[in-house]
């Protein structure tokens, strides 16, 4: 089967680093996207909540609007429905003498004041008589109005085949010059107008209207308080749909929210909520415009808290991932580097790891494994480098065996016939070497091991007569069980040369070997002039490190180890021969006085014959 493309690559594996700390940042994403969903949330709960107080706000203005302004419409019914007013504009409909027209005016005019005083808002009433091309008016009196063009452009324009209508200070509007109620003079405020043909009266050509005037400030004073309450600016759009008026600093190009797509009383458009109100009255429109970002002063403090809360937590993360790297990584990583370096030979390494938690439980474990494996292979090594230093002293002692055992027994021969005391002396020697000469078997007989000393005594006592005494009790049930040869031979040559020859008295050397339980106990004591406490605590030491020594000593030439041990080689070889063989069934003391003696206790598993 054909293999895929990829299939030759290998994907590195991540390491426990990078996923720890892919672990913690992935805490990261539900944070994040909790944060952005609650970010968005709240933005919309804000626009919303905005959205219902522009509404509210507009819509409560629209309406004190219309309360205000039907003012107007009350006191034009009320001058239309006058007996007072309704007398005198029939009264001008036909020829009076002056001073009657002159009594009738003043009467009207006194009316007009007291209807006007009714309405506090309402700035003044006028009445236009056709007849007369006259206006009578409670703030400039009886005037005369010579253009016709105003009341042209009022019939054209506001009332346009209506009956009334409402007329706003435009400057299409001030085109009318000649009614000064309409456009007021140039000291006086704008003018706000409702007209009303009076019915009955006049022509339809030249109809009697009736005109109720608010000054301009009345209506401003109601858009700065709606731009003040929404944070807006704020337009008003007559009955044609055209702006004449309007409050704020942020005026958009086209605010005007019946041209937009709405959503529900309110619209988005260009960054600006937009909303607007109709007025039932006069069918003008207010509309109020605000930048969103007047309205989300809380959310930027939200958002501020959100990048703040996200800075935080980024953090933390951070943190984590390096304490996680700290306190997992690292361990786990010094563990692996000490893995390997075990692994190329190197066992002196040691974890160090003071907290006391699960990885200070594994590094106690390595540390004592690796104890473990350098003894044990430092062992096998040096029964190894043993077995093979025995070896090739075998090799060396069988060169010249028949020829120094040739040599000896010649010797004898020779003595023989002239002295008995020599000849004993020499086949003493000879049994004496015969028996360290190996045949390749470590191992002898307590009875054979005894018999050996007894001839190593014998020549000592024939350079020093009767200087040497050698006292031995092997118990009955011992005398054949096997032990490693030469284990007991150095120790009483130790007890001489460094122990009774340093003594002018008869030197006494002592061997008991006795069976206790699976053990054989072979104690060798002298009466030497022993050790002081200080020396006998160096020997121990010095005896205790010995298996934990470098391997330099086993390497080293015979001649040389005892200059590296000290004068006391043969006992710490034979404590090392011993350890490596029976390990923990072998037990060792050495007791030692000043001036009395020394004693050396062996103790380990007896083996059968």
């Amino acid at each position: 089967m054909k293999k895929g493309i990829f299939s030759h690559l290998k994907l590195r594996p991540f390491t426990v680093k990078t996923k720890m700390i892919a672990y913690t940042m992935l805490v990261l994403i539900p944070v994040l996207l909790f944060c952005l969903i609650y970010q968005k949330e709240a933005e919309s709960i804000l626009k919303e909540k905005a959205g219902t107080l522009i509404v509210e706000t507009v819509g409560l203005s629209t309406s004190w609007l219309d309360e205000v302004l039907s003012g107007a419409v009350r006191i034009s019914a009320a001058v239309g429905s006058d007996r007072v007013i309704s007398q005198y504009i029939l009264s001008q409909q036909g020829t009076l003498a002056d001073y009657e027209n002159i009594v009738n005016t003043r009467a009207a005019a006194e009316r007009l004041n007291e209807i006007l005083n009714t309405e506090t808002r309402v700035t003044s009433i006028w009445i236009y008589l056709p007849e007369q091309g006259r206006v009578l008016s409670t703030e400039y009196g009886f005037y005369q109005v010579n253009d016709k063009t105003p009341l042209k452009w009022i019939q054209a324009r506001p009332l346009h085949g209506h009956m009334q209508a409402w007329l706003y200070p435009t400057n299409e509007f001030l085109k009318a010059k000649g009614l000064i109620d309409l456009t007021g003079l140039k000291e006086s405020p704008k003018n706000i107008t409702f007209i009303r043909i009076l019915p009955g009266v006049g022509t339809d050509k030249d109809p009697v209207i009736i005109g109720t005037t608010y000054h301009q400030f009345t209506i401003d004073s109601l858009l700065n308080d709606v731009s003040s309450k929404t944070n807006s600016s704020v337009f008003l759009y007559n009955q044609s749909n055209k702006l004449v008026n309007s409050i704020g600093s942020e005026i958009g190009t086209d605010p005007v929210p019946w041209k937009t797509k709405q959503k529900g009383a309110y619209t988005f458009k260009d960054d600006h909520l937009i909303t607007y109100s109709t007025s039932e009255l006069t069918g003008w429109k207010i509309v109020a415009s605000a930048p969103i970002k007047n309205y989300m002063g809380g959310l930027s403090l939200l958002n501020w808290l959100i990048f703040s809360f996200l800075f935080i937590v980024l953090l933390l993360s951070v943190y984590s991932s390096r304490a996680l790297t700290k306190g997992f990584h690292q361990p786990l990583k010094q563990m692996l580097d000490h893995f390997k370096s075990i692994e190329q030979g190197d066992l002196s390494v040691r974890m160090v790891y003071k907290k006391k938690d699960e990885f200070g439980v594994l590094a106690e474990g390595f540390n004592q494994m690796a104890v473990t494996q350098e003894y044990l292979i430092r062992s096998v090594y040096e029964e190894r480098i043993a077995k093979q230093q025995a070896e090739l002293n075998f090799l060396t002692s069988q060169i010249q065996p028949h020829f120094l055992y040739n040599t000896l027994g010649a010797l004898y021969s020779m003595a023989k016939r002239v002295d008995s005391t020599l000849a004993h002396a020499l086949i003493s020697m000879s049994r004496l070497f015969r028996f360290s000469l190996t045949d390749g078997n470590d191992m002898i007989s307590v009875m054979d091991s005894m018999e050996h000393i007894s001839y190593y005594m014998y020549l000592l006592n024939i350079r020093n007569p009767n200087k040497y005494v050698l006292e031995t009790y092997v118990e009955p049930a011992a005398q054949y069980y096997k032990i490693p040869k030469l284990i007991i031979q150095p120790l009483v040559e130790n007890s001489v040369k460094h122990g009774i020859e340093k003594t002018a008295r008869q030197g006494v050397i002592s061997i008991s070997v006795t069976v206790l339980s699976n053990d054989l106990l072979i104690m060798i004591s002298d009466n030497g002039i022993g050790m002081k406490k200080e020396n006998l605590d160096e020997l121990k030491n010095r005896i205790k490190n010995s298996l934990h020594q470098t391997d330099a000593i086993t390497a080293a030439p015979k001649e040389e180890q005892e200059n590296m041990v000290g004068t006391n080689y043969a006992l710490i070889n034979i404590y090392k021969r011993l350890q490596l063989k029976y390990g923990d069934h072998f037990h060792f003391n050495i007791d030692s006085e000043w001036n009395k003696g020394t004693t050396v206790t062996y103790r380990f598993k007896k083996e059968d014959p």
